[in-house]
């Protein structure tokens, strides 16, 4: 190593914490940040003759890492899985989309406000108390089959008031999608 390379590394050395900074800021991440920054340290190095001495050299270290990150997007990724498009959905399920989540959230609550208090209560202790049957007709002062009745007609009312009476989709996953379509077990809504 000449004198004068010697010399530009020590410089580079010095402009290393700007660099790591500038590279989580180009990348979102410390991993990719830190190749970002080891590769543009070897080009620097490797073109140091092309620096010309006077000039801002924290400009240029930050013009060679923004060039290598642009540039790493026009080349293929090391990162980059192959993968048949057969097998993507298997390896990425869809969710639906948290708007639609929330849509229903309010619709349920809407509908879960006009039930009758009877019906209103025994969903209460049998889904959110996660009360058996038995117990929730002991805390109501009811025989179970109501309890049953009375739980049956409002998820009824609430798959109704959500879906328009019909059943949710089978790949359902919202826990209120669950309880509307029946699946839950006692103890549960």
């Amino acid at each position: 190593m000449t004198q004068a390379n010697g010399e530009f590394a020590d410089q580079v050395g010095a402009k290393l914490h700007d660099l790591r900074r500038y590279a989580r800021r180009l990348t979102g991440n410390t991993a990719d940040a830190e190749d970002l920054v080891q590769d543009c340290l070897v080009r620097a190095l490797v073109n140091w003759h092309r620096f010309e001495q006077g000039s801002n050299l924290r400009a240029w270290l930050f013009t060679v890492m923004r060039n290598l990150h642009v540039n790493s997007f026009r080349r293929p990724s090391r990162h980059e899985i192959a993968m048949p498009i057969d097998e993507l959905e298997a390896a990425c399920p869809l969710r639906p989309p948290a708007q639609e989540a929330a849509i229903e959230m309010r619709d349920f609550m809407r509908a879960f406000e006009r039930l009758s208090p009877a019906r209103r209560d025994t969903v209460v202790f049998v889904g959110w108390d996660g009360m058996s049957y038995d117990e929730a007709a002991a805390r109501l002062g009811v025989p179970t089959g109501t309890v049953r009745s009375r739980l049956s007609r409002a998820r009824d009312e609430l798959r109704a008031a959500v879906h328009g009476g019909r059943r949710p989709p089978a790949r359902a996953t919202s826990g209120v999608r669950h309880h509307l379509s029946g699946g839950a077990q006692p103890g549960h809504l």
